[in-house]
């Protein structure tokens, strides 16, 4: 059986927001390191706390895309 366009629209919006919040943590790795290497110290509290962050959003993203699967 095909899925339906409905299901296969909700599955790629969410695997673009997974794709976006991935991005954003590479982002704020990358910046900690820019800043690191031009001998600011980054406030690793803060890094640590947004990294969190991102990775409770994609939790939440993966749990919107399990409510949708079909159990059999």
């Amino acid at each position: 059986m095909r899925p339906s366009y409905g299901h296969v629209r909700r599955v790629v919006r969410i695997e673009r927001r997974r794709r976006e919040l991935r991005r954003e943590a590479r982002q704020v790795l990358a910046g900690t390191v820019s800043r690191s290497a031009a001998g600011l110290a980054p406030s690793v509290v803060l890094v640590l706390e947004r990294l969190r962050e991102l990775q409770l959003a994609e939790e939440l993203v993966l749990q919107e895309h399990k409510a949708f699967v079909r159990r059999e």
